[in-house]
């Protein structure tokens, strides 16, 4: 008894171990890594949300001039632990060996090996002075109590999982997928398990009331403390008016009731027009090459040319225009309008590009969108949902021959705690590819979330069909 608690604990000692000496190793070795949006986090610009800025302005206050290197440690330390608590929670869960519990830990870690020697930003996003330093972990973290709390109805889970999401959604709207598969997970557990909907509607105000309630607070008081005035951070509407001017045409400006907003607008589209960054000038013939361009060209659209136009327009209507809250908040009512007068006009060629951007997406969670890697992308897809299905019926089957075995099981409902996992993840990559696909492309920095979580499903789905496959064989 002694030595299997021994080799336990020397497997968890491992698993703890072996990340945080690989993410401290890259952490002194590549050091501080400047992306283009680092600027915009450590001089609080009113488009970021206001936890990754706060948090970075502490660490300045706290240490100096050399924060960013601590930052990035704090980063490096959050990684390792998120990798080690999923994948022992994983292990543990499903009585795998211990050697699966390794490998689960290096497909967590082989994701940030990827950005490191074979993505074309060569870093990796712990290293790196952006919100995906933080919230990649925090988003493995969120899952693991977020299953903790599905598995067993942990409430400790719960609320960690609740803060977990708070901190990303203040640091990035995408992450309001994590409040949608909080909700969700709610509803299931009191309403398919306890069959307390009462209790369960209460219990998601609380969760809604902790995450955005919280949130609004944050950003109120944190945008009077740095400018004076209390509001929500801005330009949240600017993703989806890109997309707007990238498939726009010039008589689309009718469209648009103020005359001054449809000159700007007329104004701006000529430009992307001839400068070759919209929908009308691209030469691809396929929609997989149509959402590259729009991908390739999207920052030229926005950031180059749109924004700055609009904020300059923004600028010349108020009485000072210094004031950067009111000039913003110009701005994004400039932006609303055309937005409002123009997407049901656009709609159906915005449509089109969600969808490539969609398929796009699905290919950068499994790994990367290139002809050749698709075609295993697909194969992999092909076999998630098999073993899935195989899951479900399995479960199925087991619920109506036999009543559950333990009070556990018995409060878990029908789904087994594999055909949950895999229903998790799978939902999961769904939200976020199809949140992103709405506003913006779908480039891997933003899918890469759910990309070791896929395969850690994927590895206790195909041991579940083995298993499966063995007890029937036996029989």
């Amino acid at each position: 008894m002694k030595s299997i608690s021994k080799k336990i604990g020397n497997s968890r000692l491992f698993l703890f171990v072996f990340p945080l000496l690989f993410y401290i190793f890259f952490c002194f070795f590549d050091g501080v890594i400047i992306c283009v949006d680092s600027p915009t986090y450590i001089n609080m610009a009113l488009s970021r949300e206001p936890f990754y800025p706060t948090f970075l302005a502490i660490n300045r206050a706290l240490f100096g001039e050399g924060y960013l290197k601590v930052v990035v440690l704090w980063q490096s330390l959050l990684m390792a632990y998120a990798v080690y608590r999923i994948s022992y929670f994983v292990q543990r869960e499903f009585a795998l060996p211990t050697f699966v519990g390794w490998i689960l830990e290096m497909v967590c870690i082989a994701t940030s090996l990827l950005c490191r020697f074979v993505a074309q930003r060569g870093s990796m996003y712990s290293n790196s002075i952006m919100t995906e330093g933080i919230c990649i972990s925090l988003f493995l973290l969120f899952s693991q109590l977020a299953l903790d709390y599905l598995f067993h109805d942990n409430r400790r889970s719960l609320f960690g999982a609740v803060i977990c999401s708070f901190i990303m959604i203040s640091s990035r709207k995408q992450m309001y997928i994590t409040v949608i598969l909080l909700v969700v997970i709610v509803l299931y557990v009191h309403i398919m398990q306890k069959k307390t909907w009462r209790k369960g509607v209460l219990c998601i105000l609380a969760v809604l009331f902790g995450i955005i309630g919280c949130n609004k607070g944050f950003e109120y008081s944190y945008s009077y403390a740095i400018h004076g005035e209390t509001a929500s951070h801005f330009n949240d509407n600017r993703f989806l008016a890109t997309m707007i001017f990238f498939v726009a045409e010039p008589e689309d400006a009718s469209f648009i009731q103020d005359t001054e907003i449809r000159d700007l607008f007329e104004d701006i589209l000529t430009i992307c027009t001839d400068s070759g960054y919209t929908r009308q000038t691209c030469q691809e013939s396929s929609l997989r090459g149509r959402v590259s361009f729009f991908a390739d060209h999207y920052d030229h659209i926005q950031i180059d040319t749109m924004w700055p136009m609009i904020e300059d327009f923004s600028a010349g209507k108020i009485s000072n225009a210094e004031n950067l809250v009111a000039r913003e908040t110009m701005t994004d009512g400039v932006t609303s309008q055309i937005i409002r007068d123009l997407l049901p006009h656009t709609w159906m060629r915005i449509a089109e590009i969600f969808w490539g951007s969609c398929m796009h997406g699905y290919f950068n969670t499994v790994a990367k969108d290139h002809s050749v890697i698709n075609i295993l992308s697909v194969l992999l897809g092909i076999m998630y949902f098999v073993l899935l299905g195989i899951q479900i019926k399995k479960d199925l089957v087991c619920a109506k021959v036999k009543k559950a075995e333990t009070q556990e099981e018995q409060e878990r409902g029908i789904l087994s705690k594999t055909g949950l996992l895999g229903i998790y993840v799978i939902a999961s990559m769904g939200l976020n590819i199809v949140i992103v696909s709405m506003v913006i492309f779908c480039q891997t920095r933003y899918m890469i979330y759910n990309m070791p979580l896929f395969y850690i499903a994927l590895i206790v789905l195909l041991i579940s069909a083995i298993r499966y496959t063995k007890s029937d064989s036996k029989e």
